[in-house]
């Protein structure tokens, strides 16, 4: 009831809702000893929409999206500094890669997971580009590090959760595997085909890029 009527996940706002009757800490306390695979809700939800619809195909869409938090947030899990497109700034958020079935009947998220850029290779970047300032060689700049498996990249999150619902959905036929230009690399591609032979495959090209028809 809390979610639907403030539509969001916020103990604070759930206290305000409520008029107080119950304390923000005694609702985190509740949900995080409840035995509850939370975890599993969402998907379970869908399975149910699914098969309540007689859904038996579908597009699956990959994408992510940053989220801005407040500078005091600083215990929130993934939070790291975001560029900012609008103003061309800064601010701290986090970034959520997520998984969407779309459908004849519906639009519906399956599945999420959240991103956090190593921050080693942050460095290594900067310091890159400071070196190129000052016409320093690409022989004796340092070489890229090698990215930790706590850092994994977008495209690997992406591939996990297509895998994810690959289980789940195991009779399920996807028709289309949609996503942007930050996924257009081969290993993304080679994986989706693995799991889906011969699955049509759409990427958005990067405006560097240059399509050939033929």
């Amino acid at each position: 009831m809390g979610i639907l009527i403030t539509n969001s996940i916020c103990w604070a706002k759930f206290e305000r809702a409520g008029l107080k009757s119950y304390k923000k800490m005694a609702l985190s306390a509740m949900f995080r000893r409840a035995k509850i695979a939370w975890e599993r809700l969402l998907i379970c939800s869908v399975l149910e929409v699914v098969r309540k619809h007689g859904i038996t195909e579908g597009v699956l869409i990959i994408d992510d999206k940053d989220h801005s938090r407040s500078k005091n947030a600083e215990k929130l899990p993934h939070l790291h500094k975001i560029r900012d497109k609008k103003t061309r700034g800064y601010f701290c958020g986090q970034n959520i890669v997520f998984l969407q079935l779309v459908t004849k009947k519906f639009c519906i998220p399956v599945s999420f997971a959240f991103y956090s850029p190593d921050p080693v290779p942050t460095k290594w970047q900067q310091e890159v580009r400071k070196l190129k300032r000052l016409g320093i060689s690409k022989k004796d700049r340092p070489k890229e590090p090698k990215r930790p498996l706590e850092y994994p990249k977008k495209y690997t999150l992406a591939l996990q959760l297509l895998r994810n619902f690959a289980c789940e959905f195991p009779a399920f036929k996807v028709t289309c595997v949609l996503t942007n230009a930050f996924y257009g690399n081969s290993l993304f591609v080679d994986g989706v085909e693995v799991m889906w032979p011969g699955v049509q495959i759409i990427i958005q090209l990067k405006k560097e890029s240059k399509s050939h028809a033929g």
